[in-house]
């Protein structure tokens, strides 16, 4: 064993101030202690946040303004005449529908009895009347593909509208 009167003192209460561990008198001042400690850890940060103000919500994105530039009048003209022609069109392609339609009905009468020959003119009115379809929806389609005269849509830059000098 060392003697411990050749120790000098400051060094022997280091050494028990390093190995001592302090613990809470009781379980109470244990929970007491956590909760300060948390109080004391979330305290600033609820602070800053609360310190922060809201951020403000962002001005609203100025409406463009529209300007609708009307067509030429050959232009309009150029339009109503094609639509008036595609009209036309499907009024004559309907009339030949109808046309067909009479002389389907007037070539089956004399082969009422045979069956076989029935057939086979059902057969051709199925195909004439697929072949009429296509043929007026391809004039509704061409009808309602016609592009527009002209006319175009201006959209200016968004460029606030000028204010008036004041002429005092």
């Amino acid at each position: 064993m060392t003697n411990t009167s050749q120790i000098p003192a400051a060094s022997v209460e280091c050494a028990l101030s390093a190995s001592a561990t302090i613990r809470p008198a009781s379980p109470k001042q244990a929970v007491f202690s956590r909760r300060l400690l948390t109080v004391l850890v979330v305290a600033p940060i609820g602070i800053a946040v609360a310190a922060t103000p809201p951020a403000k919500p962002a001005p609203p994105a100025p409406v463009p303004r529209i300007v609708i530039v009307q067509p030429s009048a050959n232009a309009q003209f150029q339009q109503t005449m094609r639509q008036a022609q595609l009209r036309g069109q499907l009024q004559q392609a309907q009339v030949e529908q109808q046309n067909h339609q009479v002389v389907r009905d007037n070539s089956r009468r004399p082969y009422d009895n045979n069956s076989q020959m029935q057939q086979q003119m059902d057969q051709a009115d199925a195909a004439q009347q697929r072949t009429d379809r296509a043929r007026q929806q391809s004039i509704i389609d061409r009808y309602n593909t016609t592009p527009p005269p002209s006319g175009r849509l201006v959209v200016p830059a968004n460029n606030p509208p000028s204010k008036p000098a004041s002429g005092g």
